[in-house]
């Protein structure tokens, strides 16, 4: 598999071209490596693109790979759950392998606490980020209705 090392541009029409591809093997709970290779992308790649201050920003992929991460996430939450009550299931094997895969949603986060000498504001405030928090609305809406018509 030749890899395009250097984060060409020219390359996202070929990498857009396999988006089914890259859905099917999303809702199957394929790694960012995974699909990666499918790609024909190195990480390294994929993170010039993924990055807003390089010049080889491409904001088509990686609104691909948010579709594809949660489509991914959805896939590995629904066998937890699955699997739950299984005498074997090894929750914190689980657990860490969530925390791995999307660490924005499974990950332990610190929280960090924003102080005020305001007495009329609260003393601490809670920052957090979410994932979803970052994929279009348009685009959750869609998914859940996959995920739906594939479970009815």
């Amino acid at each position: 598999m030749k890899f395009e090392t250097r984060g060409r541009p020219e390359a996202i029409p070929k990498v857009l071209a396999k988006r089914d591809k890259l859905i099917a093997m999303a809702k199957e709970g394929a790694s960012k490596c995974e699909l990666y290779v499918e790609m024909g992308i190195t990480k390294g790649c994929a993170s010039r693109w993924c990055n807003e201050n390089d010049d080889r920003y491409q904001p088509e992929f990686v609104y691909l790979i948010q579709e594809l991460t949660v489509l991914s996430q959805a896939w590995w939450e629904r066998l937890g759950k699955d699997c739950l009550n299984w005498d074997k299931f090894q929750a914190t094997v689980y657990n860490r392998q969530m925390q791995g895969r999307f660490k924005d949603d499974w990950a332990p986060h610190s929280t960090q606490v924003i102080e005020s000498n305001n007495t009329n504001t609260n003393k601490g405030v809670d920052v957090t980020q979410k994932l979803l928090s970052k994929v279009p609305q348009e685009l959750l809406e869609q998914i859940l209705q996959e995920i739906e018509q594939e479970n009815a």
